[in-house]
C-alpha cells in the first residue's frame, strides 16, 4: 500500500514542510538494507544521500507510533516500512521534522490519529525544538 504524506509544521516565520512516500509490507525472508525498529517493525530507506542522523530521525518517527501500527496492522506478522522518496526545502528543513512526517505517514497508512509532536521555537536560535516523547 504505496501512500504519500505531506507534513507541515509552521510556528514561526519559516516552516518544515516534507512529503513522503512509502509503503508498508510483509517482511520478506532476506534482510538486506532493512534495520529493526521495534517489535515486528522494521525500515527500509530506498533513497540515497540522507545522512545516519536522517535514518534515525524516520526511525524514531516509526517507533514513536509502532504500538499503533500493531494494533490497526493490516498485515499479519513482521512488517516492513520502505521509504521510497522524501521531498523537501532543503532551506527549510530540520531533520527532525522526518521523525512528524513518518508518524503522519503511518497514521494516513494505517488509519490512526497521531497525536502532534509537541514543538516550539527558539527565535533567539532560529530553530524548531521537538519534544519527542519517550524517545
Amino acid at each position: 500500500m504505496l501512500c504519500t504524506y505531506h507534513y507541515r509544521l509552521i510556528k514561526a516565520s519559516w516552516g518544515i514542510a516534507v512529503d513522503i512516500a512509502a509503503e508498508a509490507e510483509p517482511l520478506p525472508p532476506v534482510l538486506e538494507n532493512i534495520k529493526k525498529v521495534d517489535k515486528d517493525l522494521w525500515l527500509g530507506i530506498d533513497i540515497d544521500g540522507l545522512s545516519h542522523s536522517e535514518h534515525e530521525y524516520l526511525a524514531l518517527g516509526l517507533r514513536l507510533v509502532a504500538e499503533e501500527i500493531r494494533k490497526a496492522k493490516q498485515i499479519s506478522g513482521p512488517i516492513l516500512v520502505r521509504v521510497l522518496d522524501l521531498r523537501f526545502n532543503p532551506s527549510d528543513y530540520q531533520p527532525e521534522g522526518l521523525s512528524g512526517a513518518i508518524a503522519g505517514w503511518a497514521g494516513q497508512a494505517f488509519g490512526f490519529a497521531v497525536s502532534d509532536i509537541p514543538v516550539t521555537f527558539d527565535k533567539q536560535n532560529n530553530r524548531y525544538i521537538f519534544q519527542f516523547k519517550g524517545a
